[in-house]
């Protein structure tokens, strides 16, 4: 399925969120938990095609299977845009001279070039949606936490749990393929896969002080899956308790009658 990319923004409901929700939504099966891990994983993924290939249409097709004890569910995206190797090197911080190379870089903690500083953002758009360099890090190590594949497509190289190599037969794709493949425990819980999350992107951005152009602290929507929006609401909905509590008590005290 094709999918128009030219209305993305940096902020919450935009198309490539929505586009991850329904996705998420049929492969999770109606489990809650999986829907909320597939929705931070597809997103996360998705948003490289505007934010990164410069490409403003992206391909994707999805599958599932419902298992006693685990889901298992697939994903696949495609974009014909600039690749790992042309991304990087738009920026001054790298240098990079092939395919394999350009994998190996953008699949470490900590490397983008895409944007980092507040000011570049358009009106509108959050701070939140920064680039940092660690989704796809943290993707590609959560497939082997849950005993998934992925594979990784760039121009003329090729990645998997295996290793990165160049394609056979000097293949060049005209831009940037991307499958992952995960099995998700139905017991799994959000607090759980939560904390394995945490856990990865800790080690990455210890990781990261070593590596050279490397941002050592992730953005908090690679960091979390934590709804922003709904954090919003349940504050707002917590101050308007609490005034009402309190006013609630004075207005007893000075008008009791009303209260008997």
């Amino acid at each position: 399925m094709k999918t128009p990319l030219d209305t993305y923004y940096r902020a919450e409901d935009n198309i490539v969120e929505n586009v991850s929700k329904k996705i998420s939504n049929v492969l999770s099966a109606g489990n809650d938990k999986v829907y909320r891990i597939l929705e931070y994983i597809i997103s996360e993924l998705f948003r490289n095609i505007p934010e990164h290939s410069q490409c403003l249409e992206g391909w994707h097709c999805s599958q599932h299977w419902v298992h006693d004890d685990y889901i298992e569910a697939e994903i696949a995206l495609i974009d014909y845009g600039r690749g790992f190797r042309e991304s990087l090197n738009s920026t001054s911080k790298f240098q990079v001279l092939d395919d394999v190379e350009a994998i190996r870089l953008a699949l470490e903690p900590g490397i983008t070039a895409g944007i980092v500083d507040k000011s570049h953002l358009r009106e509108g758009e959050k701070t939140e949606y920064l680039n940092s360099g660690y989704g796809l890090y943290a993707i590609t190590e959560l497939c082997k936490v849950l005993k998934g594949q992925y594979v990784i497509v760039s121009r003329g190289a090729i990645a998997t749990k295996n290793g990165i190599e160049y394609l056979r037969g000097n293949l060049v794709f005209p831009g940037t393929a991307i499958k992952i493949k995960l099995r998700i425990p139905n017991k799994l819980s959000y607090d759980t896969f939560n904390s394995i999350l945490q856990g990865i992107i800790k080690k990455g951005q210890h990781s990261s002080k070593s590596i050279k152009g490397a941002i050592n602290i992730a953005s908090p929507k690679s960091r979390s899956m934590v709804n922003y929006s709904l954090i919003i609401l349940l504050l707002l909905c917590g101050c308007i308790y609490i005034y009402t509590k309190v006013y609630g008590y004075f207005f007893s005290f000075w008008y009791p009658e009303r209260f008997t």
